[in-house]
């Protein structure tokens, strides 16, 4: 069977909800506008901190940038930001599929210029009615069914 995971916001993997997270692998990743590393200059802090929890700790802001993170057993990935994202810099997409295509795993990755942070689906029920990034959607379910029928 195919389990994609689907992303909008840092989050923190939940042994309760998985079990044992250490065996986890999805067989694709959907990242929307995702906070990717810890760099200062690059990163939403307050998703960082919140992750830090309050820790000083050098290896583990090291362990939070995935960009650093990408290895061979990395899933493929759909990847989507806005230029105008004030938040979270269209970089942290750009840095994740850089590092993906050195370890030579597959991504799609749409950089659409205009488009708030958090807009989500784009439309009417999201209440920022943005017809281009709201393409992202069934990009993703395309994407999805071509990585599925890939097998990858």
């Amino acid at each position: 069977s195919s389990t994609p995971m689907v992303t909008f916001r840092a989050f923190k993997i939940s042994k309760a909800y998985f079990g044992d997270v250490e065996h986890v692998r999805p067989n694709g990743l959907i990242l929307s506008y995702p906070v990717i590393t810890s760099n200062p200059e690059l990163t939403h802090g307050g998703s960082i901190n919140n992750l830090m929890a309050g820790r000083s700790d050098e290896n583990l802001r090291e362990l939070l940038s995935l960009e650093n993170q990408v290895t061979k057993s990395t899933p493929p990935a759909f990847i989507w930001t806005t230029f105008e994202d004030a938040l979270v810099p269209c970089e942290n997409s750009m840095l994740f599929a850089s590092a993906l295509r050195k370890q030579g795993i597959p991504f799609e990755l749409h950089v659409f210029e205009k488009g708030p942070h958090g807009g989500s689906t784009g439309d009417k029920v999201s209440c920022i009615n943005n017809h281009r990034f709201s393409a992202w959607l069934d990009m993703a379910c395309d994407w999805c069914m071509d990585t599925r029928s890939q097998g990858k």
